[in-house]
């Protein structure tokens, strides 16, 4: 999700195409099948995330993930680390971007080039790996211990990041958004819809407990349509729940939460707030 939102955001909607798989993963791993709202990719409808690989290297023996930077003049695979990608998009295209963005979209840099805000960057985003991971244990467990230290985890790092953004709508400071804000986001954007009840880290929510969490959410959400047109709470839950098979046998979906996140009232101006950063 988090190299979607970095195209949005440097208007690079023109020079990048975006190919959406089918949600649901099986034995055979990512399908380019469309279900509604995938988008058919360069192998067409038939094909599978495998076989890009394959076509890009006949000798390939890795794991077949996503994200995939995709060359379509020389059919191969130019980055498939998420991370990596969000940088390229930061820098590497900047001439390409459209007249009509802001100088701003093109001195937006995900990943500045002082040290100490590279390291700044890196400890948030390892601890958000490490909730990440622990997530998984937390669902994945075999027994109480393991699953309760693994909810301990998670929470800690929450803590730890409701606390960091007290007071400033991004974790590096009120005039820096950056890389860690595309992984924050993107990692805690299904928690209320999906981790707390299929990965059973129910201890907390989101909107009722991490209110300076909430808030960033909602503010990236509902105040860039760069984050909005690139989460797909249907594609989401899908994934989750229909891939998840050791978890949810049946792979049948909660119908809630009423609200996948929560509107704001007259009361919040996320536009305003998020004005002078990501224009």
């Amino acid at each position: 999700m988090e190299t979607l939102i970095a195209r949005n955001l440097k208007y690079l909607e023109g020079v990048i195409a975006v190919t959406i798989l089918s949600p649901v993963v099986d034995r055979m791993g990512w399908s380019f099948s469309q279900p509604r709202g995938a988008v058919g990719g360069p192998l067409g409808d038939d094909g599978r995330l495998r076989d890009l690989y394959l076509k890009d290297n006949p000798h390939y023996d890795g794991m077949f993930t996503l994200p995939v930077l995709w060359d379509e003049k020389t059919n191969v695979i130019v980055n498939n680390d998420a991370p990596d990608i969000v940088r390229m998009f930061g820098v590497a295209f900047n001439d390409l971007i459209p007249s009509k963005a802001t100088k701003n979209v093109k001195s937006l840099d995900f990943f500045p080039g002082d040290e100490r805000t590279q390291n700044r960057i890196r400890r948030w985003t390892d601890y958000i790996d490490t909730a990440s991971m622990a997530i998984y244990r937390a669902g994945y467990a075999q027994t109480q211990l393991e699953h309760d230290a693994a909810v301990k985890e998670v929470f800690a790092v929450l803590d730890k990041v409701d606390t960091q953004l007290r007071g400033s709508p991004f974790l590096l400071g009120r005039s820096t958004f950056s890389e860690a804000d595309l992984r924050l986001y993107a990692f805690l954007i299904p928690f209320d819809a999906v981790f707390y009840a299929l990965f059973k880290c129910n201890f907390k929510s989101i909107r009722n407990d991490y209110p300076n969490i909430h808030d960033f959410l909602r503010n990236l959400y509902w105040g860039r349509p760069a984050f909005r047109d690139a989460t797909h709470f249907d594609h989401i839950k899908e994934h989750y729940y229909g891939s998840h098979q050791t978890l949810n046998p049946t792979r049948i979906a909660p119908l809630g939460p009423v609200h996948f996140i929560l509107p704001y009232d007259s009361k919040h101006s996320p536009e305003k707030l998020l004005s002078h950063i990501l224009l």
